[in-house]
């Protein structure tokens, strides 16, 4: 029998000195899912905008721990063998922790960089969606089963395996549909089709796609009525929730053709779609018609960019009307406010993809023999190649919080299902040793940094079989971020781009000869994990031989918004701000000139707090702003040539 791998986690909230309330956190441990070892022992971390608190103690003894002044992110549990870490888990962002809770908030934890096995789906799936809504709760739509299309609502308790019954899906949409979270907590079900029981031998007929919309609560219970989508029936598009909620669904076919044995389903050139819609949920309005795609195309992937825009990735594209669908190649570009058609990215695009933290957009896989691609997408700029070490089509690749990514499933060039799962980290795509011989199955990353596996196909037909990938966070807030340390050196660092970054145990250098920024620091890396807000952070900067323009990261929200402090020779001090790609100076800013390049080894201290951001170089005020900092990331960026550090550090008041 599994073991529930959960930590119960309860808040109560106090009176504290200074007039700001404490919080209390009351914690008891459960022993872990799939530990490497037995723990001996285990280590709590309370993560904020203070420094870390940290507990060790017997894992089957409470532990209590108080929050002084600010505000709690998060906690994090450590299962301890000796010195070695057996297991770990991670909460995700808490609620604030100044107001009372009274029930548990649970925390999954199991050995590091390892596949865990949960309870299952109440049915077999395959082709299915998996969606997290905005509290946190997990719900399975359609896909097949082993009597053909399985057109129910599932909601899966991560917490604890719960029974909860399946809820009929609108018109008996099973595939091709489209699932997204509203941020009020519902769900929108968009479009799909239908296959019939001789779906799973490839005996049955295409399926025409369904013209209908709904929206559903996090138990299952439908709001509202069905909606009628403009443009006509629509399955296998792509669908993503706008900045301003409203929800862009583009490309897709009108019909769904007789499935193929263990293959994803596919469309015929003379349904794929090139149109779009847009709906808006808040309005209740009827989806209207939105841009249209550079081609028609099926079987892909939206994401957004900062900027609003869309980038479309991977499936089947129609080259002109009278081709069969192949491969798409490059990725597109959406601007789901401009009805004129956009064209595409410079970049190949593979099967699946994932936005990253610092930056660009990491795509894996391909189809085609041999098919072994991939590689980090930027607008405007050369790929960066990361190519998997396995050759697979049809894997699902996830994106973890501190920048890394799993990558698992999918078909071999002689249609078996790939076994391993890779993951890829700075750069790098390497092998696990865990497997997931697995194709058609859903990957989710949950709130608390874990992937959630669903479902899939095995060789004998679609499976309930559900794990839990647990990944090695990089979470600095627990051990702020330090170098040198005497240690192999900034490991919790997180560029932008692999090719502009370089660590020799000795110095980081970002940015390479004759690079050119474009007024922004195009070379940037990211202290993985840190989510800054509130209180002060003093950010400490050595320089190197030969800096000739740096820039220190605030307020990283995504690649393109986010702030940023340049020095540049000979050019006073300045905080400048990133929007949508474009670059402008903040007022309310009095700043010197900037000496470079810098005496090696001088120093650069940033502090950000109280609605200021202040810089000093080697003690003199260079920078004085008046100025909020959002919440976001914190890091390093070169705005020319080779900038060169010797050691930095982040320190955090109370």
């Amino acid at each position: 029998m599994l073991r529930r791998a959960l930590v119960g986690l309860l808040a109560f909230g106090g009176t504290g000195g200074c007039g700001a309330p404490d919080a209390h956190f009351f914690l008891k441990p459960v022993p872990p899912m799939c530990p490497r070892q037995a723990a001996s022992a285990v280590r709590v971390s309370l993560l904020g905008d203070f420094p870390p608190i940290v507990l060790s103690g017997d894992p089957s003894s409470q532990t209590a721990l108080e929050v002084p002044r600010g505000t709690a992110r998060s906690v994090s549990v450590e299962g301890l063998s000796a010195t070695l870490v057996t297991a770990l888990g991670w909460s995700g962002a808490l609620p604030g922790a100044t107001d009372p809770v009274d029930t548990p908030v649970p925390l999954f934890y199991g050995a590091p960089d390892s596949l865990c096995p949960v309870w299952g789906l109440r049915q077999g799936r395959a082709f299915h969606r998996t969606t997290v809504l905005a509290g946190g709760q997990v719900v399975v739509t359609g896909g097949l089963d082993a009597a053909g299309g399985n057109d129910t609502l599932e909601v899966y308790p991560t917490d604890a395996p719960t029974v909860l019954m399946p809820v009929p899906l609108y018109e008996g949409v099973a595939i091709g549909h489209s699932a997204t979270a509203l941020p009020d907590g519902t769900l929108l079900v968009a479009g799909g089709a239908h296959p019939g029981p001789a779906a799973l031998d490839g005996s049955g007929g295409a399926d025409p796609a369904r013209e209908r919309a709904r929206i559903y609560q996090p138990d299952g219970t439908p709001v509202g009525g069905v909606l009628l989508l403009e443009g006509g029936p629509r399955a296998l598009h792509a669908a993503v929730r706008l900045p301003d909620g409203r929800i862009w669904l583009g490309g897709g076919c009108q019909k769904v053709k007789g499935l193929q044995p263990g293959q994803p389903p596919a469309c015929d050139s003379a349904d794929v779609l090139s149109t779009s819609v847009v709906y808006d949920p808040q309005g209740g309005s009827t989806p209207g018609p939105g841009p249209a795609l550079y081609r028609p195309r099926y079987g892909h992937q939206a994401f957004l960019r900062g900027d609003g825009q869309i980038v479309l990735v991977g499936g089947m594209a129609v080259p002109d009307a009278k081709a069969k669908p192949v491969p798409a190649l490059q990725a597109e570009l959406i601007d789901p406010g401009d009805r004129t058609i956009r064209g595409v990215l410079v970049g190949r695009a593979g099967s699946s993809a994932g936005v990253l933290p610092a930056g660009g957009l990491l795509w894996a896989g391909g189809a085609g023999a041999g098919a072994k691609d991939g590689g980090v997408l930027f607008p405007d700029e050369v790929a960066v190649p990361a190519v998997p070490q396995l050759a697979r089509a049809g894997g699902e690749l996830s994106v973890f919080p501190d920048g890394a990514a799993l990558l698992s499933g999918g078909l071999d060039d002689m249609g078996q299902a790939v076994g391993p799962l890779e993951l890829y980290e700075r750069g790098e795509f390497h092998v696990l040793a865990d497997a997931f011989p697995r194709s058609g199955h859903g990957a989710t990353i949950l709130p608390d940094g874990t992937v959630l596996l669903t479902g899939g196909m095995l060789e004998k037909g679609p499976t309930p079989l559900v794990s839990r990938f647990v990944h090695s966070l990089r979470l600095p807030d627990a051990t702020p971020p330090s170098w040198p340390t005497g240690m192999e050196g900034p490991s919790w660092l997180e560029p932008r781009r692999s090719d502009l970054f370089r660590f020799d145990r000795t110095t980081l250098e970002l940015g390479k000869p004759m690079f050119v920024s474009a007024g922004r620091p195009l070379a940037l890396a990211l202290f993985a994990g840190v989510k800054w807000a509130g209180g002060e952070l003093d950010v400490t900067v050595q320089f190197g031989e030969g800096a000739t323009g740096a820039a220190l990261i605030l307020g990283h929200q995504s690649d393109l918004d986010y702030l940023f402090v340049a020095l540049l020779p000979g050019k006073p001090v300045s905080l400048q701000g990133v929007r949508g790609g474009r670059v402008s100076k903040v007022a309310g800013c009095q700043g010197q000139d900037f000496v470079a390049p810098p005496p090696v080894g001088s120093a650069a201290v940033l502090r950000v707090g109280n609605g200021q951001v202040v810089l000093r170089v080697d003690g003199v005020e260079a920078l004085r702003c008046q100025a909020t900092v959002p919440r976001g990331a914190v890091g390093l960026g070169s705005l020319g040539g080779v900038m060169r550090f010797l050691g930095f550090s982040l320190t955090r008041g109370g």
